[in-house]
């Protein structure tokens, strides 16, 4: 898939996710090593997505402090994680984020890998254009060949419907049994949120 996305000229850039904004995330409990959770205190929440290293980019969302993923960055020790301004207002209230260890899940044990956070991106509109229902939001990397199922964010030069359909021919060329399906626009998505 990504050979098919480099070498097509009418793509400018491409990305990889595991969700597609406004159509549900993976909401997780997050744990800080150096905090314990205080009895009737509610546990710190964020949405999670996985992506890949040119997601930012592609989707125009700027990278505020830190470094974005790498290639590298899959299989470390210490998974990168990058977290969004909301989640640094929320759990770190002015302190920088960089270089502190989170975990996501229930409750880790002592065998478990801390994430460490390396990066901070402004917050998006995940969940609806009005991001009324904004919550602090972290992601992971991910490779498409890591999951079963993803989606693929295109910026194109030439009209999208052409880049589409060439796509999903070489795409049924390679393996006539994978089905590209709600192929469409972002501003389309967001606006069936």
């Amino acid at each position: 898939m990504e050979r098919i996305l480099e070498e097509n000229p009418e793509i400018e850039d491409y990305a990889f996710s595991i969700n597609v904004p406004s159509f549900g995330y993976n909401r997780s409990l997050i744990f800080f090593p150096d905090r314990i959770l205080e009895k009737g205190l509610e546990q710190a929440k964020a949405d999670m997505s996985m992506v890949s290293p040119t997601y930012f980019e592609t989707m125009g969302m700027r990278l505020l402090s830190g470094r974005g993923f790498a290639n590298t960055d899959i299989g470390l020790e210490s998974e990168p994680m990058i977290v969004d301004t909301l989640f640094v207002e929320k759990h770190f209230s002015g302190e920088s984020p960089l270089g502190r260890k989170i975990h996501l899940g229930g409750l880790p044990s002592g065998d478990e890998r801390w994430a460490t956070i390396v990066g901070v991106v402004e917050s998006a509109r995940n969940l609806s254009l009005d991001n009324a229902e904004a919550i602090p939001f972290v992601y992971r990397i991910v490779r498409p060949r890591q999951a079963r199922e993803y989606s693929v964010f295109i910026k194109t030069r030439t009209p999208l419907a052409r880049v589409l359909e060439r796509v999903g021919e070489e795409i049924s060329g390679i393996d006539p049994n994978v089905v590209p399906f709600r192929m469409g626009t972002l501003d389309m998505y967001m606006e069936e949120a």
